[in-house]
């Protein structure tokens, strides 16, 4: 049976870390075992690695802190999170009361406090100079991005009817189990329907699965591309052949539009990718002529990361 991880991203202490024991008991008792770092993560293990891997996961559980707005290793996880795209349906955040992100005027508060943290490195690099790159370059490519990116994260997670701690224990944390529950089927659907139609046979080449009873060819084309053929051996006559014939067609349309799918989402990891280190390039450049140049390239960037969210949206 396929399963799906569901992630935690929270910050440690205090309430944060209250609700959360309580979640992860909740879970358990659904047959469910939440992805945390205090229990995943292990000794040794890679902080940045395990922060990635939240920012991809299909499922992530938030709970949102004051704490968690001011931490930068809370804010990357949330960041990854929005970068990987479909931050609305993979995210379930759960809002504590001190965290302020429904009054417009403590959200700026907030980017202030991110506005202070960046001009902070801001000032050490211009006092130490390129030495200060190898030591603070990549804590400052993150608060740079948490600072640009503080609003658009923020006017989405206010827009979410998360629900207060309080409704949330009061059912056991049964309503949120349940929209987890119901992302993650049709996401191990799709998972399996994907493993069903991709075949990674060799060109040429023919295999048999289940030769009594249904009978299923895999094989490819001269072009390369995956043809299934099922066969039902208790019936030869036409009207299972026409039905047979429809399937493997709508497999074959249904197989090119994930193919296209998962081409576009490369390339925007790709263009993700570039942009990332054309702004931490841009960040720490002094000469104008140059500082302009790369804008330029990132506003190019910028345009081709639009097109690709668009044909990606597009492919349902």
């Amino acid at each position: 049976m396929k399963t799906a991880e569901i992630f935690i991203s929270y910050s440690w202490g205090g309430e944060s870390e209250n609700i959360v024991n309580e979640l992860d008991k909740a879970f358990m008792e659904n047959g469910i075992t939440l992805i945390r770092d205090k229990r995943d993560l292990g000794f040794k293990g890679m902080i940045t690695d395990f922060m990635n891997k939240i920012g991809k996961g299909k499922a992530v559980v938030t709970v949102v802190s004051d704490k968690y707005l001011k931490s930068p290793y809370c804010m990357y996880e949330l960041l990854e999170i929005y970068r990987n795209l479909e931050f609305k349906d993979r995210i379930f955040p759960i809002v504590l009361d001190d965290a302020n992100i429904f009054d417009p005027m403590k959200r700026l508060e907030y980017l202030g406090h991110w506005k202070a943290k960046k001009q902070e490195l801001d000032t050490a690099i211009q006092n130490f100079g390129s030495d200060a790159i190898t030591v603070i370059g990549d804590d400052y490519k993150t608060y740079k991005k948490i600072f640009d990116n503080f609003g658009d994260i923020t006017n989405i997670l206010k827009d979410i009817n998360s629900l207060t701690p309080e409704m949330h224990r009061n059912d056991n944390f049964k309503t949120l189990i349940d929209s987890v529950n119901e992302k993650l089927s049709v996401e191990i659907k799709e998972e399996l329907e994907k493993e069903k139609l991709i075949s990674e046979k060799q060109p040429g080449k023919t295999n048999i699965n289940n030769t009594t009873g249904n009978g299923n060819f895999v094989f490819q084309d001269t072009q390369g591309a995956n043809i299934n053929i099922n066969i039902n051996n208790s019936s030869s006559d036409n009207s299972n052949k026409k039905e047979a014939k429809n399937e493997r067609v709508s497999a074959d349309l249904g197989s090119l539009t994930d193919m296209r799918k998962k081409s576009v989402y490369k390339r925007l990891e790709m263009l993700y990718k570039l942009l990332d280190e054309y702004e931490g390039k841009l960040s720490l450049e002094a000469d104008p002529k140059r500082q302009m140049s790369m804008q330029n390239e990132i506003d190019k960037l910028n345009e081709q990361i639009e097109k690709a969210e668009r044909d990606f949206k597009q492919l349902g």
